[in-house]
């Protein structure tokens, strides 16, 4: 099994675990020409919860990788370009079905990452992925995202 170890910083805590591929999630290495492994990490986190937790999780990517199975959650899988036009309007239209978890391919924009913010501040656990390089490179592209504030 490939494992993947992981932290969250929640604000009032760090949760720290590690994630071992699902053997149902295809092997992203052997597709991927970066191979950095975020949507398989993502896929992975789903699966998790929807194997542990009754949850509503709407997935919104470009295009949907991986189908997940339903066991304890509702999962609903929205194609870019084929159900909804723009990550932006992705996210607001998935405000309005009340999910849990939201999943964002890629935050590609400043309005998706900030609409992205505005979900997670309602209480929505916002799952997404940046095209960096590095830890450095995603924390300064969040930054720099948002002009500063006087």
């Amino acid at each position: 099994k490939k494992a993947r170890a992981l932290a969250i910083d929640t604000g009032k805590r760090i949760a720290t675990g590690i994630l071992y591929r699902n053997e149902d999630v295809p092997n992203f290495y052997e597709r991927c020409v970066p191979r950095q492994g975020k949507t398989t990490t993502l896929a992975s986190l789903i699966d998790i919860i929807n194997r542990k937790c009754d949850k509503h999780i709407i997935t919104i990517e470009d295009p949907v990788e991986y189908i997940h199975k339903t066991h304890k959650s509702l999962i609903t899988h929205k194609n870019l370009n084929i159900h909804i036009k723009d990550y932006n309007a992705a996210l607001l239209s998935a405000m309005r079905e009340d999910p849990d978890v939201i999943l964002v391919g890629e935050l590609r924009d400043p309005i998706s990452i900030q609409t992205a913010i505005t979900a997670s501040e309602t209480g929505h656990l916002v799952l997404g992925t940046l095209h960096t390089a590095a830890v450095i490179q995603t924390i300064e592209r969040l930054v720099n995202t948002f002009p500063p504030s006087v």
